[in-house]
């Protein structure tokens, strides 16, 4: 500024960063509480942040006298389909719980063939691969961790999971599957062994990101042994305290949530409010409704695994 003149403050046009920041921040402070209040208003969410981004864009418009607000709903648009499936996929994940916990996976001992006296030379019988490193592939494929179920990683496109599984793995299209969500059922020998999901009424190419992934299939299992069809009582007594909980606003779909479970991107189904409960509830019941108390036979159903940061999406895991 040159000595003896007299500065006018003007207004610099708002970056597109800047824009999305606000959004951002409008979308949470207004997602927030409402999820809060209803523990799982996944819909309502939604609903709420398409709203935000036309408001965002009014917003926009007048202080940079640029495109016309509807113009700008179309740009942002575009980046709120992009966060849609963290934000519908953060409140079946609430209960964040602690990091993982160490484990081993004991190694199956080869039992040691047995021969009787003979004078005529025995032939040596032939015995199952049961070395370490086949032990640790067989138990990589069928591990459920934060990355990933199996053979599909979160970050890995579906492009890349299908060359991996190879020619003799079936990719069937389920719509829907649950709210908000449609699936991918991957099937080896006529058998599924998890589902892709993707956002409801959306398609999924080769090209699109793997962000979440589901298996009711009791082979797959975490590092600690836990998986569809363990007994809750059984998954407690290795991941502490249990509190099951479901929202009637999330077709009453039944959670449980542990102390010190591996991770919280990691979701444990349990039951349905509309059929069976694994949770013995205290009546009369509301929308939302939790429990520590369950039934002797309740076992885990199935168990999901989320992209919520973009560390999972940018990072491919090697094969």
């Amino acid at each position: 500024m040159n000595a003896g003149k007299i500065s006018v403050p003007t207004v610099s046009p708002i970056s597109p960063v800047s824009q999305l920041v606000n959004l951002l921040v409008v979308s949470l402070f207004i997602a927030i509480p409402s999820i809060k209040k209803s523990g799982d208003p996944t819909s309502r969410t939604v609903k709420l942040g398409m709203a935000t981004v036309y408001a965002t864009s009014v917003i926009v418009s007048v202080a940079t006298e640029s495109s016309p607000p509807f113009v700008l709903a179309g740009q942002l648009m575009n980046l709120f389909v992009k966060l849609r499936f963290v934000l519908v996929s953060l409140p079946l994940l609430l209960a964040g719980c602690n990091g993982p916990q160490p484990s081993t996976v004991a190694e199956s001992p080869t039992p040691a063939p047995t021969t009787s006296p003979s004078p005529a030379p025995a032939t040596p019988q032939s015995q199952p691969d049961q070395s370490p490193a086949t032990v640790a592939s067989e138990t990589e494929d069928r591990l459920i961790s934060p990355r990933g179920i199996g053979a599909a990683q979160l970050g890995m496109t579906l492009g890349e999971l299908k060359q991996k599984l190879g020619t003799e793995a079936e990719f069937t299209v389920e719509s829907p599957f649950i709210v908000d969500f449609d699936a991918i059922a991957v099937r080896q020998a006529g058998e599924v062994q998890f589902y892709i999901l993707y956002l409801a009424g959306q398609s999924f190419t080769d090209q699109d990101v793997i962000q979440g992934i589901l298996t009711d299939n009791a082979k797959f299992r975490t590092a600690e042994d836990v998986g569809p069809g363990t007994l809750i009582a059984d998954a407690e007594e290795t991941y502490g305290n249990v509190t099951l909980s479901y929202n009637t606003d999330n077709e009453s779909r039944e959670y449980a949530r542990f102390a010190n479970q591996p991770a919280g991107n990691l979701s444990f189904s349990t039951g349905n409010g509309n059929a069976s409960l694994a949770g013995i509830y205290a009546s009369p019941t509301s929308d939302y409704n939790e429990t520590e108390q369950f039934k002797p036979d309740a076992a885990i159903q199935s168990i999901l695994v989320v992209c919520l940061t973009e560390d999972c999406v940018q990072t491919s895991p090697s094969s």
